[in-house]
């Protein structure tokens, strides 16, 4: 019996220590230190998600007022070759066409260019709310 006694004790004192220091991260934190955490968390990625979309609207309008404004500059310049014949008529198509697609091209790499802007600074921010 002694031995069983011995044995008893020494694995309540083993416990009791494991016991307490596992008890404590419990104590330490007040009830709402995890939750204003997780507030502060889900303010900062709603402000971060918010500045993402109003980046990739303003992307978006600016793409579509210049290519309206193309397509117009385009149509202007194929109407006024109507006037012109043969091959003066047929350079004049070409180039406003070529000018169009030069423009939309450029117009589309600068929208894609401010996408990933947009994206690269969600994720950072996405990033530094994780620290907060």
């Amino acid at each position: 019996t002694r031995k069983t006694t011995t044995s008893s004790l020494a694995k309540i004192i083993l416990i009791t220590p494991l016991a307490l220091i596992s008890a404590v991260p419990v104590f330490a934190g007040s009830a709402s230190s995890p939750n204003l955490n997780s507030a502060t968390k889900k303010a900062c990625l709603s402000t971060a998600l918010s500045v993402r979309k109003v980046s990739l609207q303003t992307a978006l309008d600016n793409r579509k007022v210049a290519l309206n404004t193309a397509v117009a500059a385009r149509k202007l310049a194929i109407s006024q070759s109507e006037s012109l014949t043969g091959s003066v008529k047929k350079a004049a198509v070409k180039a406003a066409w070529s000018d169009f697609s030069s423009t939309r091209k450029a117009i589309m790499d600068t929208y894609r260019a401010s996408r990933k802007t947009a994206a690269n600074a969600y994720t950072a921010a996405k990033k530094a709310c994780k620290n907060t």
